[in-house]
């Protein structure tokens, strides 16, 4: 099966924990991506995730309600960097059934929220689930 690659758009600090992991561990990218999804999932937070991430806040008081952005918010002044994540068909299919069934569209966007939060914990710890490997 052919790999094709998702470019996801993570922080810098979740993308140098995500190197780490990999090189430290010997896992791939893709494996780090998937652990992420499913936990996300066990914790029945992933659809919470992208919507907080895609999520745009209006003022307090405002009589429109928020709006979804196209692209991802970071902390103002930190810009989210590509991160390549190289999945086979058979995965992508996965991904995307996992998709349609909490209603996301798209797959970068999915990708990045859960690594992010799978890779980072309450109190900033940026390798919060190294161990699992």
């Amino acid at each position: 099966m052919k790999a094709r690659q998702v470019n996801a758009y993570i922080l810098p600090n979740t993308y140098d924990a995500a190197l780490t992991l990999a090189t430290q561990q010997g896992v791939l990218y893709a494996d780090i991506a998937m652990d992420a999804i499913e936990w996300a999932l066990d914790q029945g937070i992933l659809e919470h995730l992208v919507r907080e991430r895609t999520s745009r806040t209006r003022p307090a008081g405002g009589r429109f309600p928020g709006r979804r952005i196209g692209r991802s918010k970071a902390e103002e002044g930190t810009s989210r960097v590509p991160w390549p994540v190289q999945f086979d068909d058979a995965q992508r299919v996965v991904l995307k059934e996992i998709m349609d069934e909490v209603g996301i569209r798209h797959m970068s966007t999915v990708i990045g929220a859960a690594v992010e939060a799978y890779l980072s914990d309450d109190e900033g710890d940026e390798r919060a689930h190294e161990g699992d490997y």
